[in-house]
């Protein structure tokens, strides 16, 4: 099996993409009753909490990553969850790419405290920050190695 490697640009190019288009969903939950979305956010986010409790760093990094899936999959449906759909093997690897789980699950809570309040604002801002620390993350990793 050969293993894909992204250059610097597509990295860039695959976290703006990323920011833009669930940004934008997020968006949509914002301005909605978004109960049930907001309740599914916290499940995944309980479930990382408690692995990273447990010192399960990489089960931390999955269920990080998994807040992503599950923002996608309350917006099913719009062109917006269509276009992710068509990336979202890419983004999986980007969503994986953290060596501080504890950070991310910060701001996932964050975005999902956001949503549950309806604040687009905010909810557009802790996007963008998150998208900042996704690309920082990368660059940390690569500078590793």
């Amino acid at each position: 099996m050969e293993v894909r490697r992204y250059s610097d640009a597509e990295i860039e190019e695959l976290i703006s993409l990323n920011e833009m288009l669930e940004t934008r969903l997020a968006l949509q939950l914002a301005d909605v009753d978004n109960e049930s979305a907001v309740a599914a956010l916290r499940s995944v986010i309980a479930q990382a909490g408690a692995a990273l409790d447990a010192g399960e760093t990489g089960h931390a990094v999955e269920l990080n990553a998994r807040f992503h899936d599950v923002l996608l999959d309350q917006c099913a449906g719009t062109i917006t969850h269509e276009l992710l759909q068509s990336i979202r093997p890419r983004l999986a690897w980007v969503h994986r790419q953290h060596g501080d789980p504890a950070a991310l699950h910060a701001e996932h809570t964050a975005i999902a405290d956001a949503l549950a309040a309806r604040d687009a604002e905010s909810v557009a801002e802790l996007m963008h920050a998150h998208s900042l620390s996704s690309q920082r993350a990368i660059d940390d990793l690569k500078d590793r190695t």
